[in-house]
C-alpha cells in the first residue's frame, strides 16, 4: 500500500513510510529466519528417534552411529490428539487425589514397584522361615552277604532324625529380618511418594488444560476477531489520508503477534494433552483386561 501510494503521489504518503514498511518487511525475514533454525533444530533432535540403523551388515557397533539423513517431513496443521480419557475435561470430573490416585493406580511405573514390593515380601518370608527348625529324616539299608561258613545274616535298616534348632536367634536371623522388612517398607516409601508426585502432575497439568482451554477459546471468538477488524481499520484509514502509517504497521504487527500467540497455545495444550495422557498409560494386563 505504502509503494503504490508513493509511486502515485497520492495523498500524504511521505518516503518514510515506504522506508518504514521496507524495515518491518526486513525484521519479518528475520524472524521468520530466526523460527527456521529453530524449526530445523527441533527437527533434528527428533530425528535422533525416527532415524533408521544404517545397512544391517556385520559391522560391530557402527550401527549404532549417527547416519546422513534427510529430516522427517511434518504436516503443514497441527494434529488432532485427544484425551486419553475424554470425560475428565468436564468440570468437576476429577474432585480429589484420592479420585486421582485411582485413575493412575494402574501406571506401569506403579505395577514394577508393585512387583518389587512383592518380591520384597517373599523374601520377608524367608528370613522368617530361618526362625523354624529343620527337619531331616534319613533312612539306610544294608545288605549282608552269608559269612563264609555259611551261616545267614540279618542285613542292616537304620532311621535316623535330626534337626536344626536356632536358639541364638536375636544375632543373624534377627538382622536378615529386620533387614528384609526395611527393603519392603524403602519400596513401600518409593511407590507412595511416586504416587503423590504423579498426582501432584496430573493436577498441574489438568489446571494448565483448563487454562489453555479458557485462552484458546477467548483467541478464537474475541482476541483474532478483534486484531483483525483493528488491523483493517487501520488501513481503511490510512487509504483515506485519515491515518498514519505507523498505526498501520503497528495494528498488522499486533494481530501477526496474536495469530503467533494463538498457534503457541494451540500448541501447548496439545503438549499438556499429551502429558496427560501418560498419566493413562496401563500395564499390558490391565489394558488386555479392559479390551475384554
Amino acid at each position: 500500500v505504502a509503494e503504490s501510494s508513493y509511486a502515485s503521489v497520492v495523498g500524504r504518503t511521505r518516503q518514510q513510510d515506504l522506508v518504514r514498511a521496507q524495515l518491518e518487511l526486513t525484521r519479518l525475514e528475520d524472524r521468520l529466519s530466526v523460527l527456521y533454525e529453530q524449526l530445523e533444530t527441533a527437527l533434528l533432535k527428533l530425528g535422533e528417534w525416527l532415524r533408521p540403523n544404517p545397512d544391517s551388515g556385520d559391522r560391530g557397533g557402527d550401527e549404532w552411529m549417527p547416519a546422513r539423513y534427510s529430516a522427517p517431513s511434518l504436516a503443514d496443521q497441527l494434529p488432532d490428539i485427544a484425551l486419553a480419557r475424554p470425560g475428565i475435561d468436564r468440570a468437576g470430573a476429577v474432585e480429589s487425589p484420592a479420585a486421582i490416585a485411582a485413575l493412575l493406580g494402574d501406571h506401569p511405573a506403579l505395577r514394577s514397584l508393585d512387583t518389587r514390593i512383592d518380591a520384597s515380601r517373599v523374601d520377608v518370608e524367608l528370613a522368617r522361615q530361618k526362625y523354624k527348625p529343620e527337619w531331616k529324616v534319613n533312612a539306610s539299608y544294608g545288605y549282608r552277604e552269608d559269612s563264609p561258613t555259611g551261616q545267614d545274616r540279618p542285613d542292616f535298616f537304620s532311621v535316623g532324625l535330626a534337626f536344626d534348632l536356632p536358639l541364638f536367634t536375636s544375632s543373624r536371623q534377627d538382622q536378615q529380618l529386620q533387614s528384609a522388612i526395611a527393603d519392603t517398607e524403602v519400596v513401600r516409601t518409593e511407590k507412595m511418594l511416586a504416587l503423590r508426585n504423579m498426582v501432584a502432575s496430573f493436577e498441574s497439568q489438568y489446571a494448565r488444560l483448563q487454562r489453555l482451554e479458557q485462552r484458546r477459546q477467548l483467541y478464537r471468538t474475541r482476541l483474532l476477531p478483534q486484531m483483525e477488524q483493528q488491523a483493517e481499520a487501520s488501513l481503511s484509514a490510512y487509504t483515506r489520508d485519515d491515518g498514519d502509517f505507523a498505526e498501520v504497521v503497528r495494528a498488522r504487527i499486533a494481530e501477526l503477534n496474536a495469530r503467533i500467540e494463538a498457534l503457541d497455545i494451540d500448541i501447548a495444550r496439545l503438549q499438556t494433552i499429551t502429558q496427560l495422557n501418560y498419566f493413562f498409560a496401563t500395564s499390558g494386563a490391565g489394558a488386555a483386561g479392559e479390551s475384554s
